[in-house]
């Protein structure tokens, strides 16, 4: 990931962790709305689709997601 830029994020873990708690309860603490939903959206949507050289690496704001192929075993 040497070429990959952090993107200015500098947090400790326990920080991270309520980040990855309110990002993956839809942008919600609590009953709190920290997040908006398109913000949410937009964080799982790939980033860099238009890339050719990227081939099956996708990238949503600062996230890897793995092809379907390795979490579904095939």
């Amino acid at each position: 990931m040497r070429d990959i830029p952090a993107g200015g994020l500098n947090t400790n873990v326990i920080d991270l962790l309520k980040f990855a708690k309110i990002w993956l309860n839809n942008g919600k603490l609590g009953n709190k709305n920290i997040l908006s939903m398109d913000t949410v959206n937009e964080m799982f949507r790939p980033q860099n689709t238009h890339i050719d050289l990227d081939g099956e690496t996708r990238v949503g704001l600062g996230w890897h997601f793995l092809p379907k192929k390795i979490y579904e075993g095939k």
